[in-house]
Protein backbone atom coordinates (compact mmCIF):
# COMPACT_ATOMS: atom_id res chain seq x y z
CA UNK A 1 0.00 0.00 0.00
CA UNK A 2 1.17 3.55 -0.64
CA UNK A 3 0.50 6.47 1.45
CA UNK A 4 0.96 9.57 0.32
CA UNK A 5 0.24 13.55 1.23
CA UNK A 6 1.35 16.77 1.37
CA UNK A 7 5.09 17.65 2.27
CA UNK A 8 6.09 17.37 5.87
CA UNK A 9 5.74 19.71 8.57
CA UNK A 10 9.76 20.52 9.31
CA UNK A 11 8.83 23.45 11.93
CA UNK A 12 9.47 24.09 15.05
CA UNK A 13 8.33 21.27 17.76
CA UNK A 14 9.09 18.75 14.70
CA UNK A 15 12.68 18.25 14.31
CA UNK A 16 15.20 16.16 12.24
CA UNK A 17 15.69 13.40 15.19
CA UNK A 18 11.50 13.09 15.30
CA UNK A 19 11.56 12.73 11.47
CA UNK A 20 14.27 10.04 11.28
CA UNK A 21 12.18 8.58 14.41
CA UNK A 22 9.30 8.45 12.05
CA UNK A 23 10.78 6.49 8.97
CA UNK A 24 12.56 4.24 11.34
CA UNK A 25 9.09 3.30 12.63
CA UNK A 26 7.85 2.60 9.77
CA UNK A 27 10.82 0.61 8.36
CA UNK A 28 9.37 -2.54 8.99
CA UNK A 29 6.46 -1.37 6.73
CA UNK A 30 8.54 -1.42 3.52
CA UNK A 31 7.76 -3.80 0.92
CA UNK A 32 5.71 -5.52 -0.09
CA UNK A 33 3.08 -4.78 2.82
CA UNK A 34 3.58 -0.79 3.31
CA UNK A 35 5.08 1.73 1.27
CA UNK A 36 5.38 5.28 3.56
CA UNK A 37 6.13 8.47 0.79
CA UNK A 38 7.07 11.75 2.27
CA UNK A 39 4.56 11.32 5.25
CA UNK A 40 1.42 12.86 6.59
CA UNK A 41 0.86 15.40 9.35
CA UNK A 42 3.33 14.55 11.70
CA UNK A 43 0.59 13.71 14.81
CA UNK A 44 -1.38 11.83 11.88
CA UNK A 45 1.67 9.62 10.76
CA UNK A 46 3.32 9.38 14.34
CA UNK A 47 0.12 8.12 15.58
CA UNK A 48 0.03 5.45 13.09
CA UNK A 49 3.38 4.66 13.42
CA UNK A 50 3.54 4.50 16.99
CA UNK A 51 -0.03 2.53 17.16
CA UNK A 52 2.20 0.11 14.42
CA UNK A 53 -1.42 0.15 12.47
CA UNK A 54 -3.04 1.98 9.62
CA UNK A 55 -6.28 3.07 10.76
CA UNK A 56 -9.55 2.66 8.13
CA UNK A 57 -10.55 6.66 8.09
CA UNK A 58 -13.13 8.00 9.78
CA UNK A 59 -16.47 7.50 8.34
CA UNK A 60 -14.90 5.45 5.10
CA UNK A 61 -17.51 3.00 4.40
CA UNK A 62 -20.08 5.55 4.74
CA UNK A 63 -18.93 7.80 2.11
CA UNK A 64 -17.74 4.42 -0.01
CA UNK A 65 -21.30 3.53 -0.10
CA UNK A 66 -22.26 7.58 -0.43
CA UNK A 67 -19.58 7.73 -3.34
CA UNK A 68 -21.14 4.40 -4.93
CA UNK A 69 -24.77 5.11 -4.98
CA UNK A 70 -23.96 8.62 -6.88
CA UNK A 71 -22.08 6.68 -9.32
CA UNK A 72 -24.50 4.27 -9.78
CA UNK A 73 -27.54 6.68 -10.08
CA UNK A 74 -25.68 8.58 -12.63
CA UNK A 75 -24.55 5.57 -14.56
CA UNK A 76 -27.83 4.20 -14.60
CA UNK A 77 -29.63 7.07 -16.15
CA UNK A 78 -26.87 8.36 -18.32
CA UNK A 79 -25.57 7.14 -22.00
CA UNK A 80 -21.67 8.35 -20.91
CA UNK A 81 -20.91 8.55 -24.19
CA UNK A 82 -23.08 10.35 -25.72
CA UNK A 83 -22.32 13.28 -23.30
CA UNK A 84 -18.67 13.96 -25.02
CA UNK A 85 -17.81 15.99 -28.16
CA UNK A 86 -14.67 16.41 -29.59
CA UNK A 87 -12.49 18.95 -31.06
CA UNK A 88 -8.70 19.20 -32.08
CA UNK A 89 -6.34 21.72 -31.30
CA UNK A 90 -2.37 21.87 -32.40
CA UNK A 91 0.23 20.06 -31.31
CA UNK A 92 3.63 21.54 -30.59
CA UNK A 93 5.69 19.04 -32.32
CA UNK A 94 2.84 19.63 -35.47
CA UNK A 95 -0.30 17.65 -36.10
CA UNK A 96 -3.56 17.69 -34.56
CA UNK A 97 -4.50 16.64 -30.68
CA UNK A 98 -7.70 15.21 -30.55
CA UNK A 99 -9.37 16.52 -27.38
CA UNK A 100 -13.04 14.27 -25.50
CA UNK A 101 -14.65 17.16 -23.70
CA UNK A 102 -17.74 16.46 -21.62
CA UNK A 103 -20.93 18.48 -21.66
CA UNK A 104 -21.90 20.73 -19.39
CA UNK A 105 -24.13 18.21 -17.18
CA UNK A 106 -21.31 15.53 -17.44
CA UNK A 107 -18.47 18.15 -16.38
CA UNK A 108 -20.57 19.21 -13.43
CA UNK A 109 -20.77 16.09 -12.54
CA UNK A 110 -16.71 14.94 -12.74
CA UNK A 111 -15.72 17.71 -10.78
CA UNK A 112 -18.31 17.05 -8.03
CA UNK A 113 -16.73 13.55 -7.84
CA UNK A 114 -13.27 14.57 -8.10
CA UNK A 115 -13.98 16.78 -4.72
CA UNK A 116 -15.64 13.83 -3.38
CA UNK A 117 -12.96 11.71 -3.67
CA UNK A 118 -10.11 14.10 -2.43
CA UNK A 119 -12.21 15.35 0.99
CA UNK A 120 -13.84 12.32 1.76
CA UNK A 121 -10.81 10.33 1.13
CA UNK A 122 -8.20 12.34 1.46
CA UNK A 123 -6.56 11.75 -1.28
CA UNK A 124 -3.07 13.97 -2.18
CA UNK A 125 -0.43 13.60 -5.08
CA UNK A 126 3.28 12.42 -4.38
CA UNK A 127 5.48 15.57 -4.04
CA UNK A 128 6.93 14.62 -7.23
CA UNK A 129 4.09 15.57 -9.10
CA UNK A 130 3.49 19.24 -9.98
CA UNK A 131 0.81 19.13 -12.85
CA UNK A 132 -2.51 19.98 -11.94
CA UNK A 133 -2.27 20.01 -8.38
CA UNK A 134 -2.90 23.56 -6.06
CA UNK A 135 0.07 25.85 -5.75
CA UNK A 136 2.12 23.69 -8.22
CA UNK A 137 3.44 24.66 -11.48
CA UNK A 138 5.28 23.94 -14.46
CA UNK A 139 7.91 26.84 -12.72
CA UNK A 140 7.90 24.71 -9.40
CA UNK A 141 9.07 21.40 -10.90
CA UNK A 142 11.85 23.41 -13.09
CA UNK A 143 12.74 24.99 -9.66
CA UNK A 144 13.45 21.74 -7.80
CA UNK A 145 16.11 21.03 -10.63
CA UNK A 146 17.21 24.46 -10.12
CA UNK A 147 17.98 24.30 -6.43
CA UNK A 148 19.40 21.01 -6.90
CA UNK A 149 22.26 23.41 -8.94
CA UNK A 150 21.77 20.42 -11.63
CA UNK A 151 23.51 20.51 -14.74
CA UNK A 152 22.77 17.36 -16.58
CA UNK A 153 19.23 16.57 -17.57
CA UNK A 154 17.09 13.21 -18.61
CA UNK A 155 13.90 14.07 -20.41
CA UNK A 156 11.41 11.41 -20.60
CA UNK A 157 8.13 10.65 -21.91
CA UNK A 158 5.25 8.43 -21.53
CA UNK A 159 3.62 7.40 -24.65
CA UNK A 160 -0.61 8.36 -24.94
CA UNK A 161 -0.56 8.68 -21.23
CA UNK A 162 -3.90 9.62 -20.48
CA UNK A 163 -5.10 7.37 -23.60
CA UNK A 164 -3.18 4.14 -22.03
CA UNK A 165 -5.05 4.73 -18.27
CA UNK A 166 -8.06 2.01 -19.34
CA UNK A 167 -10.40 0.61 -16.52
CA UNK A 168 -8.35 -2.51 -15.32
CA UNK A 169 -5.02 0.01 -14.73
CA UNK A 170 -7.08 2.78 -12.47
CA UNK A 171 -8.81 -0.41 -10.37
CA UNK A 172 -4.96 -1.58 -10.18
CA UNK A 173 -3.24 1.64 -9.27
CA UNK A 174 -6.13 3.15 -6.63
CA UNK A 175 -6.31 -0.18 -4.96
CA UNK A 176 -2.84 -0.19 -4.05
CA UNK A 177 -3.05 3.62 -2.46
CA UNK A 178 -4.39 4.40 0.90
CA UNK A 179 -7.27 4.32 2.31
CA UNK A 180 -8.43 1.96 -0.67
CA UNK A 181 -5.75 -0.81 -0.31
CA UNK A 182 -6.41 -1.70 3.22
CA UNK A 183 -10.38 -2.54 2.25
CA UNK A 184 -9.27 -3.24 -1.66
CA UNK A 185 -10.85 -7.16 -1.36
CA UNK A 186 -14.21 -6.05 0.34
CA UNK A 187 -16.73 -5.71 -1.80
CA UNK A 188 -18.04 -1.83 -1.41
CA UNK A 189 -14.47 -0.61 -2.09
CA UNK A 190 -14.01 -2.77 -5.36
CA UNK A 191 -17.56 -2.14 -6.60
CA UNK A 192 -16.50 1.60 -6.29
CA UNK A 193 -13.35 1.83 -8.22
CA UNK A 194 -15.45 -0.48 -10.33
CA UNK A 195 -18.07 2.24 -11.09
CA UNK A 196 -15.36 5.59 -10.88
CA UNK A 197 -13.40 3.44 -13.77
CA UNK A 198 -16.36 3.17 -15.33
CA UNK A 199 -17.41 6.66 -15.09
CA UNK A 200 -14.01 8.12 -15.88
CA UNK A 201 -13.56 6.76 -18.92
CA UNK A 202 -14.49 6.98 -22.95
CA UNK A 203 -13.44 4.12 -25.24
CA UNK A 204 -11.67 1.95 -22.33
CA UNK A 205 -9.25 5.49 -21.72
CA UNK A 206 -8.76 8.38 -19.70
CA UNK A 207 -10.32 11.38 -21.82
CA UNK A 208 -8.47 14.54 -22.08
CA UNK A 209 -10.83 17.34 -21.60
CA UNK A 210 -12.25 16.50 -18.17
CA UNK A 211 -12.15 17.99 -14.86
CA UNK A 212 -11.39 14.18 -13.63
CA UNK A 213 -8.91 12.92 -15.85
CA UNK A 214 -6.13 15.04 -14.44
CA UNK A 215 -6.44 14.45 -10.69
CA UNK A 216 -6.96 10.79 -11.90
CA UNK A 217 -3.96 10.46 -13.30
CA UNK A 218 -1.56 12.50 -10.08
CA UNK A 219 -3.47 9.36 -7.79
CA UNK A 220 -2.37 6.14 -10.54
CA UNK A 221 0.81 7.16 -10.60
CA UNK A 222 1.66 7.62 -6.68
CA UNK A 223 3.39 4.24 -6.76
CA UNK A 224 5.56 5.07 -9.99
CA UNK A 225 6.37 8.17 -8.39
CA UNK A 226 7.46 6.45 -5.87
CA UNK A 227 9.20 3.22 -7.47
CA UNK A 228 10.85 6.18 -9.26
CA UNK A 229 12.26 7.93 -6.23
CA UNK A 230 13.26 4.72 -4.89
CA UNK A 231 15.12 3.40 -7.63
CA UNK A 232 17.34 6.16 -8.07
CA UNK A 233 18.25 5.85 -4.50
CA UNK A 234 18.86 1.97 -5.10
CA UNK A 235 20.93 2.72 -8.35
CA UNK A 236 23.29 4.87 -6.61
CA UNK A 237 23.48 2.28 -3.39
CA UNK A 238 24.66 -0.88 -5.74
CA UNK A 239 27.08 1.97 -7.89
CA UNK A 240 25.33 1.56 -11.02
CA UNK A 241 25.14 5.22 -11.52
CA UNK A 242 27.17 8.14 -10.26
CA UNK A 243 27.05 8.49 -6.09
CA UNK A 244 25.36 11.98 -6.41
CA UNK A 245 21.40 13.86 -5.09
CA UNK A 246 19.07 12.87 -8.21
CA UNK A 247 16.01 15.38 -8.80
CA UNK A 248 13.47 13.31 -10.17
CA UNK A 249 9.89 15.59 -10.75
CA UNK A 250 6.95 14.69 -13.02
CA UNK A 251 4.50 17.08 -14.78
CA UNK A 252 1.53 14.68 -16.06
CA UNK A 253 3.43 12.67 -18.89
CA UNK A 254 6.72 14.51 -18.46
CA UNK A 255 9.36 12.86 -16.32
CA UNK A 256 12.65 15.02 -15.64
CA UNK A 257 15.46 13.58 -13.60
CA UNK A 258 18.34 15.81 -12.79
CA UNK A 259 21.90 15.94 -10.94
CA UNK A 260 25.10 18.12 -10.75
CA UNK A 261 27.23 15.50 -13.03
CA UNK A 262 27.02 13.79 -15.68
CA UNK A 263 25.56 10.07 -15.27
CA UNK A 264 24.78 7.25 -17.18
CA UNK A 265 20.99 7.78 -18.48
CA UNK A 266 20.69 5.13 -20.49
CA UNK A 267 20.75 2.47 -17.31
CA UNK A 268 18.66 4.99 -15.83
CA UNK A 269 16.10 4.67 -18.48
CA UNK A 270 16.45 0.86 -19.08
CA UNK A 271 15.31 0.40 -15.22
CA UNK A 272 12.30 3.03 -15.70
CA UNK A 273 11.32 1.08 -18.81
CA UNK A 274 10.77 -2.24 -16.94
CA UNK A 275 8.97 -0.77 -13.99
CA UNK A 276 5.88 -0.38 -16.68
CA UNK A 277 6.49 -4.04 -18.21
CA UNK A 278 3.40 -5.01 -16.43
CA UNK A 279 1.04 -1.86 -17.02
CA UNK A 280 -0.38 -0.23 -20.41
CA UNK A 281 1.64 2.99 -19.92
CA UNK A 282 4.84 3.08 -21.56
CA UNK A 283 7.75 5.31 -22.67
CA UNK A 284 7.98 6.97 -25.81
CA UNK A 285 11.68 6.44 -26.26
CA UNK A 286 11.65 8.98 -29.82
CA UNK A 287 11.49 11.87 -26.96
CA UNK A 288 13.96 10.84 -24.85
CA UNK A 289 16.53 14.07 -24.04
CA UNK A 290 20.08 13.40 -22.30
CA UNK A 291 22.10 16.76 -22.36
CA UNK A 292 23.86 19.43 -19.77
CA UNK A 293 22.42 22.93 -19.36
CA UNK A 294 25.61 23.84 -21.52
CA UNK A 295 23.53 23.87 -24.40
CA UNK A 296 19.82 24.85 -25.38
CA UNK A 297 18.76 23.38 -22.12
CA UNK A 298 14.19 23.83 -22.54
CA UNK A 299 12.59 22.08 -19.73
CA UNK A 300 8.51 22.27 -19.57
CA UNK A 301 8.81 25.20 -21.70
CA UNK A 302 11.51 26.79 -19.65
CA UNK A 303 15.24 27.06 -20.12
CA UNK A 304 17.58 26.54 -17.22
CA UNK A 305 20.90 28.62 -19.28
CA UNK A 306 24.47 28.18 -18.23
CA UNK A 307 24.15 30.24 -14.93
CA UNK A 308 21.29 27.93 -13.87
CA UNK A 309 18.81 30.48 -14.32
CA UNK A 310 15.21 29.97 -15.13
CA UNK A 311 14.07 32.02 -18.33
CA UNK A 312 11.29 31.63 -21.32
CA UNK A 313 14.17 32.56 -23.33
CA UNK A 314 15.02 35.60 -25.67
CA UNK A 315 13.46 35.06 -28.50
CA UNK A 316 9.80 34.93 -26.57
CA UNK A 317 10.81 38.18 -24.54
CA UNK A 318 11.36 39.30 -27.44
CA UNK A 319 8.49 38.57 -28.94
CA UNK A 320 6.39 39.53 -25.60
CA UNK A 321 7.98 42.67 -25.56
CA UNK A 322 7.26 43.75 -29.70
CA UNK A 323 3.59 42.50 -28.82
CA UNK A 324 3.29 44.94 -25.83
CA UNK A 325 4.77 47.86 -27.94
CA UNK A 326 2.01 46.83 -30.79
CA UNK A 327 -0.47 46.98 -28.09
CA UNK A 328 0.21 50.62 -26.83
CA UNK A 329 0.47 51.53 -30.13
CA UNK A 330 -2.68 49.86 -31.68
CA UNK A 331 -5.00 49.08 -28.55
CA UNK A 332 -8.04 50.52 -30.45
CA UNK A 333 -7.61 47.28 -33.15
CA UNK A 334 -6.98 44.82 -30.35
CA UNK A 335 -10.09 42.23 -29.50
CA UNK A 336 -10.52 40.66 -26.18
CA UNK A 337 -9.20 37.46 -27.71
CA UNK A 338 -5.63 39.08 -28.69
CA UNK A 339 -5.90 40.61 -25.41
CA UNK A 340 -6.47 37.78 -23.01
CA UNK A 341 -3.18 36.27 -25.43
CA UNK A 342 -1.40 38.76 -24.59
CA UNK A 343 -2.37 38.67 -20.92
CA UNK A 344 -1.36 35.33 -20.60
CA UNK A 345 1.93 35.62 -22.34
CA UNK A 346 2.79 38.43 -19.59
CA UNK A 347 1.29 36.14 -17.19
CA UNK A 348 3.69 33.50 -17.75
CA UNK A 349 6.54 35.81 -17.91
CA UNK A 350 5.94 36.53 -14.62
CA UNK A 351 5.86 33.72 -13.91
CA UNK A 352 9.59 32.59 -14.64
CA UNK A 353 10.82 36.45 -14.82
CA UNK A 354 9.45 38.58 -12.33
CA UNK A 355 12.78 40.95 -12.44
CA UNK A 356 12.32 41.22 -16.38
CA UNK A 357 8.62 41.20 -16.21
CA UNK A 358 8.85 44.50 -13.53
CA UNK A 359 11.55 46.08 -15.76
CA UNK A 360 9.58 45.75 -18.59
CA UNK A 361 6.32 47.26 -17.73
CA UNK A 362 8.03 50.14 -16.08
CA UNK A 363 9.78 50.50 -19.14
CA UNK A 364 6.34 51.19 -20.96
CA UNK A 365 4.85 52.81 -18.32
CA UNK A 366 7.40 55.37 -18.07
CA UNK A 367 7.93 55.78 -21.36
CA UNK A 368 4.18 56.13 -22.47
CA UNK A 369 2.52 56.72 -18.84
CA UNK A 370 -0.17 53.35 -19.66
CA UNK A 371 -0.69 50.80 -17.34
CA UNK A 372 -0.40 47.84 -19.43
CA UNK A 373 -1.98 45.12 -17.65
CA UNK A 374 -4.74 47.20 -16.79
CA UNK A 375 -5.60 48.29 -20.20
CA UNK A 376 -5.77 44.70 -21.30
CA UNK A 377 -8.00 43.76 -18.48
CA UNK A 378 -10.42 46.84 -19.10
CA UNK A 379 -10.77 45.68 -22.97
CA UNK A 380 -11.20 42.08 -21.71
CA UNK A 381 -13.95 42.97 -19.50
CA UNK A 382 -16.39 45.38 -22.13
Amino acid sequence: MYITSVKRNTGPGNNRAQLNLIDSLFGEYQEPDVIVDAGSFIRTITRTAMNHELEVPENYFRNVRYVNAYLKQFLDNHNIPEMYYEFKIPKKSGGLRTIDAPNDELKTTMTEVTNMLRNKFKLNTHDSAFAYVKNRSVVDAVKEHNKNDSRWFLKIDLHNFFGSCNKEFIINQLSQIYPFAQQANTQETHLMLERLAEFATLNDGLPQGTPLSPALTNWLMIPYDYKINLLLNSLVKQNKILKQRYIYTRYADDIIISAKEKFDYNIVVEHIKNLFINSPLELNESKTRFGSNAGRNWNLGIMLNKDNKLTVGHKRKRYIKDNVYYFIKFKETWDKEQCRWLLGNLAWLQNVEPDYYNGLLNYYYNKFNINVVKELQKIIKK
